[in-house]
């Protein structure tokens, strides 16, 4: 087996410092020292998927308790292209991980070496089930997002409607007033205006007061 890279890598570097002291690693077979490696390199993209995972329901509290910030739609398209370089780069290595389970290739191992070849395939399809789920999860943060952004214009629609209905209100009685009557309020003068802006102040409070009881807001 030869491999090059131009750098650390981090899986290689958590399995050799496991290998302190008295261990029973250096007897493993050519074969069962690869499907270890791979199996550590595993390791890796799922401790990158709980990672994930975490991030959304970081996400997901943010949206529900502050609603639908612009930061939070980028911190979405931000973790669904984590997720797509994720997958893209796990599915890449599909051949590899099949391929050690052809019956042509494994006539080269013994027998534990197929098993552990062939467990080392079905934890590959766990990896790839482990990030095709995150994939959902990102989904579903934008579901919900997009849940919160209805929900904060309906809001913003029963609040429209409400201020509409009370300022059509104030300007059907202004209107009335204008109508050209001989009436003993028009003789008031700066009193009769206050008492008629006045009343209409305190219908404006009585209706907001009633839409918050009847939870109109």
């Amino acid at each position: 087996m030869v491999t090059l890279r131009n750098g650390p890598v981090k899986y290689l570097s958590d399995f050799i410092a496991q290998d302190k002291g008295e261990t029973a690693i250096g007897r493993l077979s050519p074969a069962l020292l690869v499907a270890s490696l791979l199996d550590w390199h595993l390791t890796g993209y799922l401790a990158e998927v709980a990672e994930i995972e975490a991030m959304v329901d970081a996400l997901d509290a943010t949206i529900l308790a502050d609603g639908t910030q612009r930061e939070v739609l980028r911190r979405i398209v931000g973790i669904r292209a984590r997720v797509s370089r994720l997958r893209t780069q796990l599915a890449t290595q599909r051949p590899i991980f099949y391929g050690f389970s052809r019956p042509d290739f494994s006539l080269n191992f013994e027998a534990d070496d197929h098993e552990a070849f062939a467990r080392l395939a079905d934890r590959f399809n766990r990896a790839i089930d482990e990030v095709e789920r995150s994939r959902a999860l990102v989904v579903g943060s934008f579901e919900l997002f997009t849940s919160m952004t209805t929900q904060q214009t309906n809001d913003l629609v029963k609040i429209l409607t409400f201020v509409t209905v009370v300022i059509g209100f104030c300007a059907a009685v202004a209107g009335l007033l204008g109508m050209n009557f001989d009436l003993p309020l028009f003789k008031t003068g700066t009193l009769g205006f206050a008492v008629v802006t006045a009343l209409m102040a305190g219908f404006s409070l009585l209706a907001l007061m009633a839409a918050k009881w009847r939870r109109w807001l």
